[in-house]
Order: structure tokens, then sequence, then C-alpha cells
């Protein structure tokens, strides 16, 4: 019995990490499209180089707003699965 419930504890901690870990990937990786007046116009990445290193200037462009705002909620909504799940 013991056993059985470290294995699940292991799972559930590796399982966990590892969401984290992939949320973060791809909040940092994937660049964020937005189209204004029939162009393309790039929006940077969900979490953004400003957040992680200090000093980095950081120059959102208002089209980019809801793009951006979107992908934020669901990069940390995973990520804070991860983490919930990792506990």
């Amino acid at each position: 019995m013991h056993t059985r419930w470290m294995t699940w504890l292991r799972a559930a901690l590796t399982a966990g990490l590892l969401v984290l870990l992939v949320a973060f990937a791809v909040g940092t990786e994937r660049e964020l499209t937005t189209s204004v007046d029939g162009r393309s116009e790039s929006c940077g990445a969900a979490i953004r180089v400003s957040w992680l290193v200090s000093g980095t200037p950081d120059h959102p462009r208002p089209a980019c707003g809801p793009v951006v705002g979107r992908s934020r909620v669901l990069v940390l909504t995973a990520m804070g699965a991860g983490g919930l799940l990792a506990l």
C-alpha cells in the first residue's frame, strides 16, 4: 500500500513539473500575431523578456492587447495547474 501511494505521489510531482515547464516554454517561445487592417502584426510572446530580465525595454503595441492578454491567461493558468498538481 505504501509503495503504491509513493508511486502516485511521484507521478503527480513529475506530471505537475512537466506541465509547469511546458507552459513556461510555450509562454516564452511562441510568437503571437494579430491582424490589423488586413496585415499581420507580430505581438511577441505571452511572457515577455522584460518580465524575466530587469532593464529590458518593453514596448507593447495597443492592437496586441487582447491577443497577448488571452494567451497570458491560458499560459499562467496552465502553469498554476501544473504547480498545484506538483504540490
